[in-house]
């Protein structure tokens, strides 16, 4: 005899066999079963249970009910909503999707995990935003920028500083039903994060180390080395000789030989065993086979680090019973970035506390706080100065240093370290080297930040509650303080303010 909550149409059987029943109205069944069977009982909504007959006539089964999985339950303003009955389009995210991967920020874990919203990183700025857009692009000057909600509290907070290891779930509002309670401000979309917190059970104390490596996920285009590029430069001379000049052509390939120097740079020839005007065969318009190059360097491997480290630590520990329960989580992250130079690094650390003294009252708080630091670059775009761009539209004949323009050799400073060639000889591009600009040229910017929440609740669930069964009333209040420090350094010699002498800035945010 099988007892539950007496509903009737309860699917029941003998494992390993075809036999089969369901309950009747009062919650009962009748079944023909081996002494030895193991009879299984399931039902929607509760958990399926396994019971040994063991010879038995008679038997008492208790199904519980199915803990609700968390895709079931989606956050929304003031609360949450059962998925069945939500109406809104909403998306969740759930820790263990996080835990998979691995970002140093928050937006990054959203891409190709939500559909209908757009992710894109453009700079690969080691823990810089990705840029979200839920309802497309609405406007080519307003912001598209989602609003945050931490907690049930509007996040104002630099969202780099929450370490996604102690986001519990993510939930996204993509229309106007599931994000109107936030008004205006959640016209783009509202992304809403809910932060771990200790649970009722024993005391849980884990660690983890991540540490891995990164690289250009598409290999590079193939590009010209110094003979082809010398080659193709002297074609272009000839063409120009011949086809528009009227040259004849031996007279354009004798014109073409000696242009180069004066195109190319006459201290720029990497073939130091043969001049600019007999480098090239004028019979073949090939670089002469014996002819060495003193040296070959490539600017986008000067770029460009394929190998990238990357290091996390974290450590939590978490616990309570059905009155008291607390968290407590500590990480640093020290990330490079694949362009040469960036970085960042973060310390972070979250606590949280709530209790239940009475069936009708809770209250809670959690705290967060967070110090980064980054180093980036600031050439971006399509100017000369972007060094993705610049690195590869370098000639390759161009040294990234300083060499000495009869044997290649390289030219140290006094401390012995290599010297930047900013190309004040070069005919084109003078005066400039977009890979000195990493180093001669930093970039930096530190932030601080402290987020607080904390509520308290008045109602239940609870039977004991009576008629206000259900009725709650809850009180948030947060606060998020950030301080940031950005300081940029442009040297007096070279680059952009060589001729002012030099610039340092430096800007202070709260």
């Amino acid at each position: 005899m099988l007892k539950a909550s007496p509903s009737p149409g309860l699917p029941s059987w003998s494992t390993g066999t075809t036999n089969g029943t369901t309950t009747n109205a009062a919650g009962q069944f009748v079944l023909s079963a081996a002494a030895d069977a193991t009879l299984q009982v399931s039902f929607i909504g509760y958990e399926t249970q396994k019971v040994a007959v063991g010879g038995k006539t008679s038997l008492t089964i208790h199904l519980g009910e199915d803990t609700q999985d968390i895709d079931d339950v989606i956050v929304v303003a003031y609360g949450t909503a059962k998925k069945e009955s939500f109406t809104g389009s909403a998306a969740v995210i759930k820790s263990e999707n996080l835990e998979k991967r691995v970002v140093a920020n928050v937006s990054k874990a959203l891409e190709g995990q939500v559909t209908g919203v757009q992710t894109t990183s453009g700079t690969g700025q080691p823990g810089s935003d990705a840029t979200i857009a839920i309802r497309g692009f609405g406007s080519l000057n307003a912001s598209s920028s989602p609003l945050y909600v931490v907690d049930g509290i509007a996040y104002s907070g630099t969202i780099s500083s929450i370490n996604p290891e102690d986001i519990e779930s993510i939930t996204v509002l993509k229309d106007a039903s599931a994000g109107a309670l936030y008004g205006a401000r959640g016209a783009n979309g509202v992304i809403v994060i809910n932060t771990k917190r200790g649970r009722d059970g024993d005391t849980e104390v884990s660690f983890k180390a991540t540490l891995g490596v990164s690289s250009r996920a598409i290999p590079n285009y193939d590009l010209v080395n110094q003979r082809e590029f010398i080659e193709l430069t002297w074609q272009s001379l000839y063409n120009s000789a011949y086809f528009t000049s009227g040259y004849s052509d031996a007279a354009a390939r004798t014109y073409a030989s000696s242009r180069l120097s004066g195109t190319l740079g006459a201290g720029y020839n990497p073939f130091k065993n043969y001049s600019w005007a007999d480098l090239v065969d004028p019979a073949t318009g090939k670089v002469r086979a014996d002819a060495k190059s003193a040296y070959n360097e490539s600017w986008i491997d000067e770029v460009t680090d394929n190998a990238a480290f990357r290091q996390e630590y974290q450590a939590s520990v978490s616990g309570g019973n059905s009155i008291h329960r607390g968290s407590m989580s500590l990480s640093y992250l020290d990330e490079n970035g694949v362009l040469k130079t960036t970085n960042f690094q973060r310390y972070t650390g979250r606590v949280s506390y709530d209790t239940t003294p009475r069936h009708w009252f809770a209250g809670g708080m959690n705290a967060n706080f967070s110090h980064s630091k980054s180093n980036s670059n600031r050439y971006t775009g399509s100017a000369n100065s972007n060094v993705f761009y610049s690195a590869q539209l370098m000639a390759p004949i161009y040294p990234v240093y300083m060499r000495d323009a009869e044997t290649g050799a390289l030219l140290l400073d006094e401390n012995g370290k290599k010297q930047f060639d900013y190309g004040s000889a070069r005919p084109q591009d003078s005066n400039t080297n977009c890979i000195a600009g990493f180093y001669d040229d930093p970039t930096s910017n530190t932030t601080e930040s402290l987020s607080a929440r904390t509520y308290l609740t008045f109602g239940s669930d609870d039977d004991k509650a009576g008629w206000l069964k259900g009725l709650k009333a809850t009180l948030n209040f947060g606060v998020d303080y950030r301080t940031s420090n950005n300081m940029s350094y442009f040297n007096p010699y070279f680059g952009n303010q060589a001729s002012n002498g030099g610039l340092i800035e430096k800007n202070n945010y709260r």
